[in-house]
């Protein structure tokens, strides 16, 4: 009987059918190609992998990055999602033990203190006062805003002990509320004034401004990001700051003007705490687009750029992202220190009410779903039948939203209901005359460090390596042992061995104490005392183990987070996560945090280092706050706190003029790369005065999502929308893919972030791992190209993050087990899938076995593979299975499947047919071989015609 050899065509083809792809491969999992001297590429089982730390990680994995210190430490560093929750986000791994960075903040809403009560200031009241015992209750004329927890300053009071700072215990009304009060038993004061208890002290002729948040506890370390403007003393405080401790209460920033210079303020704002501060507010006119901004001392000039970070929406008209100054001052060009102009892009418009009720002291007005009001706004209504109903810039005290209608709540004397079935209510009007940003408060984010920035670089020269940056006083600790632990069922009382850790509406989280019913994150009730706290709890008895309590209102919480981009400025750790600002840890410092870099933009989608000039690239960036998705930045050339575009400086930006989004970048060979939606960019150094060049590389080749581009061996290897691309000397090629069908019918597109381009030097391939529609939005697949052979393949593995060969040796991914389980892995180190057997697999197009009418009978076939490795045990087993059929679109009769060893010499599987495919799997009850298929033969003859 004649014999012949199964020769395979390389590469794998899903886009062929079975038949057309007749020779070669069709379906792979878990294999790899290795060229030989004759161009035929070799089919062998993928390398293995092995756990890179053992332990496993509390979130999936996003970002990986691999460097060495100048003391030849080798880290890992490691980008997760997180929350306030896990605070796993960011972490290092060194020396087989992994240590957390993640940055934290705390979001504050404050209510800023002002002198006196107007439309603009909605926050100042009169106030009389009584006390019982302990308790001060404060009646207002109005209606108050104060809630449980904020701080408030009362002056003027005819009882001088009601004067000062206080924070808030109860609110039993609308006009009333209490705090604790310790000197007098019984006792009425009157005459005062009562606003929030946060404010700015500026002084005329200096740059530094006192900021006053009771229990910030700010050290010299930290920074705070004022997202609304607020002007103060004649200059406008908005953007990231630098602080300096002062005290518990107090500390200290350094305005700065858009050059960076320091900016003396014009006035003294206060001679005392809590200072002031003034914040925009948004006055509407029926009928109009025209929006003027109340803003005293705003320095802005018709054309410059006003930011609105915090969406306001009020009425029809919705306002957030860049605004161009149209004219300063009011509409008669009177008031242009304190107010300008703006176009919004819809008309301020009256609607018609749905319905008014009334209690005689509040009115509730229900108006359509749609229609933006907030607490704090300003409304004017008119041609109600029941006049009292009518009001002129009555503030909004309260705003509900069912899922028919949203009821506005402001002050009226008027009772009963009045709605569509009252004779004349269909001329009654409303309109959002007034509108506050942020509902009146600031918006401060403070990101906190605990230990000093690292000294001989950016943040040891200038104002960061002396005065206050280098030494002044240390705050106290955020965080005390439990002493004594008890709950009622009901109530649980914490006594901590230091003092004033805590305020009333505080954030507690407590840990490591037993009873476990005890740990948790609770609000802080009440202060029995100086060192005890109480908050409700059901867990019952004393402690038995003691354990940390932290305020984490002054401690701060972890950012949330679901990507990162990371990269290395020498020693130094750089970390930015997606929408948020830059960070930086040092491990000479031995910093237990990484710290936002006050200098660069507070907004980022991602960022690199560009080399050899070393400066940091940031894409998606932003100079207002709003962030601007074409937008590029770049730092001065080794001066990571240097940004502002100098003369004497290399510092900079460029705005793509096409496409929607800068989607990625890299450092690519010789210059970066960039990508948008729609092209790919080259940013090339120039030095000054314009430092980057940039040019369109090609259209039509946008990147699919933020790291899906690669470099190795000087070409550039991308994913698009529909296609892969690579960039080398003779410019942007369409990559030829056999596996279309596999990747872009199959690919969750709601989730195209999650995307992760996996080069492998090693064995010159590069591989995308992506989620599938069937996987609930999260990786689980691979296609593969190896660069060498111009050959694909495609497979299952989860692998969320990548880095290639690097000071730590082979190529590092994270990924997902079987479990659930979060694992960082190094591959090539190994047969097996982390000391468990590899379902390494490939099956083959249809052989035809006769292209006559004639089938053939096939009876034996004679294996021949690599069955180790050189030099190794020669012990490898695989699964030989035969799917024979005599049509294409037939169900194929099955053979097998055959466990076929070096031992086997044959086997027999007697099977008759036209059209023949083979599957090769590894055997799963095995671990540590290794397998490579050779020339496969079998033997044959003619047997009968269909």
């Amino acid at each position: 009987m004649p014999h012949s050899t199964l020769k395979l065509i390389p590469g794998v083809d899903q886009n062929r059918t079975l038949a057309l792809n007749e020779a070669a491969i069709s379906e792979s999992n878990l294999i790899r190609f290795i060229p030989d001297k004759q161009n035929i590429a070799l089919v062998q089982k993928l390398g293995g992998w092995v756990k890179y730390f053992n332990a496993s990680l509390p979130t999936v994995v996003r970002a990986l990055w691999a460097w060495e210190d100048t003391n030849a430490t080798t880290y890992l560093g490691v980008g997760a999602e997180g929350d306030a929750n896990n605070g796993a986000g960011l972490s290092v791994i060194s020396n087989g033990q992994r240590t957390v960075l993640t940055p934290t903040i705390t979001e504050l809403d404050l209510g800023i203190y002002t002198q006196s009560a107007s439309i603009y200031t909605p926050f100042f009241f009169a106030c009389t006062g009584a006390a019982s015992g302990s308790t001060a209750t404060i009646q207002i004329t109005g209606y108050h805003f104060f809630e449980i927890g904020d701080y408030v300053y009362i002056t003027g009071m005819s009882n001088s002990y009601y004067n000062g700072s206080f924070v808030v215990t109860a609110v039993p009304a609308y006009n009333q509320f209490q705090f604790t009060i310790s000197t007098l038993a019984a006792a009425t004061a009157t005459g005062g004034s009562v606003g929030y208890g946060n404010g700015f002290v500026t002084r005329a002729g200096s740059a530094t401004v006192d900021v006053y948040i009771p229990g910030s506890n700010l050290n010299s370390y930290s920074s705070i990001y004022i997202k609304t403007p607020i002007s103060v003393g004649g200059i406008v405080l908005f953007g990231l700051y630098r602080t300096q401790y002062v005290s518990i209460n107090n500390f200290q920033i350094t305005a700065r003007d858009a050059l960076g210079d320091p900016q003396p303020a014009v006035t003294n704002s206060a001679s005392v705490n809590p200072g002031l501060g003034n914040m925009p507010v948004f006055r509407f006119t029926n009928e109009q687009s025209i929006v003027y901004v109340y803003f005293p001392d705003h320095n802005y000039q018709a054309g410059d750029i006003f930011p609105v970070i915090d969406t306001v929406n009020a009425g029809t008209v919705r306002l957030l992202g860049n605004y161009t100054v149209l004219n300063v001052g009011d509409e008669n060009g009177a008031n242009t220190t304190t107010q300008f102009s703006i176009g919004a892009d819809n008309t301020a418009t009256r609607i018609n009410p749905i319905q008014f009720t009334g209690t005689g002291t509040v009115a509730s007005v229900r108006v359509s779903l749609g229609y933006g009001v907030t607490r704090g706004d300003s409304i004017t209504i008119i041609d109600c039948p029941t006049a009292g109903y009518n009001v002129t810039n009555g503030r909004v005290v309260d705003v509900t939203t069912t899922s028919t209608y949203t009821e506005i709540k402001y002050l009226s004397s008027a009772t009963g209901t009045v709605d569509s079935s009252t004779p004349g209510f269909s001329a009654c009007l409303l309109l959002v005359t007034y509108a506050l940003s942020n509902a009146g408060f600031a918006d401060i984010i403070v990101y906190r460090s605990p230990a000093p920035l690292p000294t001989g670089t950016g943040f040891g020269v200038g104002g960061y390596g002396v005065g206050g940056f280098g030494n002044g006083v240390i705050p106290p600790s955020p965080s005390a042992a439990t002493t004594a632990t008890s709950g009622t069922g009901s109530v649980v009382t914490i006594t901590y061995n230091s003092t004033n850790l805590f305020n009333v509406g505080d954030q507690a989280l407590i840990s490591g104490v037993t009873p476990a019913g005890y740990n948790g994150l609770y609000t802080v009730a009440t202060i029995p005392a100086t060192n005890q706290i109480t908050f409700a709890g059901t867990t019952i008895g004393a402690q038995t183990v003691a354990g940390t309590i932290t305020n984490l209102t002054t401690a701060g919480a972890p950012i949330t987070v679901t990507d990162w981009t990371l990269d290395n400025w020498g020693s130094d750790f750089l970390s930015c996560p997606v929408g948020d600002g830059i960070f930086i840890w040092s491990p000479d410092t031995g910093s237990s945090l990484a710290s936002i870099i006050a200098e660069a933009p507070p907004v980022n989608d991602g960022m690199f280092v560009a080399m050899p000039q070393r400066q940091i690239i940031a894409w998606g960036s932003t100079f207002t706050g709003i962030q601007d998705p074409l937008l590029i930045r770049w730092c001065d050339v080794n001066d990571y706190t240097s940004w502002i575009a100098l003369p004497t400086n290399q510092a900079g930006s460029y705005r793509l003029p096409r496409g929607s989004r800068v989607v990625g970048c890299i450092q690519g060979p010789q210059q970066g790369l960039v990508w948008t939606d729609l092209a790919v960019w080259a940013m090339q150094y120039v030095g000054p005065p314009y430092v980057y060049q940039f040019n369109e590389l090609g259209t039509g080749c946008g990147l699919i999502s933020r790291k899906a581009a690669a470099s190795m061996n000087g070409i550039v290897y991308w994913m698009s929308q529909s296609q892969f691309f690579m960039l080398g000397a003779s410019g942007v090629e369409i990559i030829q893919c056999p596996v279309w069908d596999v990747i872009f019918q199959d690919l969750d597109t709601s989730n195209l972030d999650k995307i992760r381009v996996a080069p492998n030097s090693r064995f010159s391939e590069i591989t995308w791992y992506y989620p599938t529609m069937s996987n609930g939005g999260e990786v689980n697949a691979y296609v593969k190209y190896n660069i060498a052979l111009r050959q694909w393949d495609f497979g299952t593995l989860s692998r969320t993050a990548w880095i290639n060969q690097s000071v730590l040796g082979p190529p590092i991914g994270a990924g997902i087990d079987d479990q659930g389980t979060y694992y960082i892995y190094q591959h090539e180190t190994g047969q097996d899938a982390d000391g468990v057997a590899m379902n390494s697999s490939f099956q083959t197009g249809y052989f035809v076995l006769s292209d006559g009418e004639f089938k053939l009978f096939v009876d034996q076939v004679w294996p021949d593979m690599k069955w180790g490795l050189y030099n190794g045990n020669q012990t490898a087993h695989i699964l030989l299975t035969f799917y024979v059929t005599d049509y294409p679109g037939q169900t194929p009769r099955t053979y097998g499947p055959y466990n076929i060893s070096i031992d086997t010499e044959f086997i027999s599987p007697r099977f008759r047919g036209r059209l023949l495919s083979i599957k090769i799997q590894s055997d799963l009850n095995e671990t540590g071989t290794f397998w490579r298929l050779g020339a496969m033969r079998y033997r044959f003859e003619q047997d009968g015609k269909f």
